[in-house]
């Protein structure tokens, strides 16, 4: 939980420092009409890469500040009767709940894909080891069913006294009925 805070909030940081240094470099060449396009890009990759809106939000709304503090005329001065910086505020927003919702439902979908795989692989194994397990049990009781109604039908074993061979079958066969192995399918 704390790492993926100090994650996020470094990630924030680090993208918000960039679209200024960014920003700074437009404002050196004079191509101020890109600034809020970086800044709306930072909003953007901050949403995406962190986890909820918290940190798209915030960054929207600390980028929003930073254009119309350090970037827009007048400098160093907030300025929001001007409908520019009204506009790009209110866009930043936007950018930053959609990405957010957006990245939210990706991130939900691939959790619920992995869980379905997950469970399509432990069904998977269970008939695997039910089949395998059903097989042999199968050969063992038809033999013991053979050996059974041999024993019968000749009055007796042959090969072993009669003790022992009763002895073996009873191990073999301990009950009457056929084998059940349960099995999810």
């Amino acid at each position: 939980m704390v790492k993926n805070i100090i994650r996020n909030t470094a990630i924030a940081l680090l993208t918000l420092a960039a679209a200024c240094a960014l920003s700074m470099i437009f404002q050196r060449l004079d191509v101020t009409e890109h600034i809020t396009t970086a800044f709306v890009f930072a909003v953007f990759i901050i949403s995406l890469l962190t986890e909820g809106y918290l940190y798209g939000i915030l960054s929207a709304v600390i980028g929003m500040f930073a254009i119309n503090f350090a970037f827009t005329y007048p400098f160093f001065s907030f300025d929001f009767i001007t409908p520019i910086n009204v506009i790009s505020a209110v866009i930043m927003l936007a950018v930053a709940v959609i990405t957010g919702m957006l990245t939210t439902k990706i991130k939900t979908y691939e959790t619920a894909k992995l869980e379905s795989e997950r469970e399509r692989m432990r069904a998977n194994l269970l008939r695997a080891v039910s089949h395998d397990l059903r097989t042999p049990l199968t050969s063992i009781y038809s033999a013991t069913s053979v050996l059974r109604e041999e024993k019968y039908a000749d009055g007796g074993a042959k090969g072993c006294d009669a003790a022992e061979y009763s002895e073996g079958l009873r191990v073999a066969h301990p009950h009457g009925g056929k084998p059940s192995v349960r099995h999810a399918d």
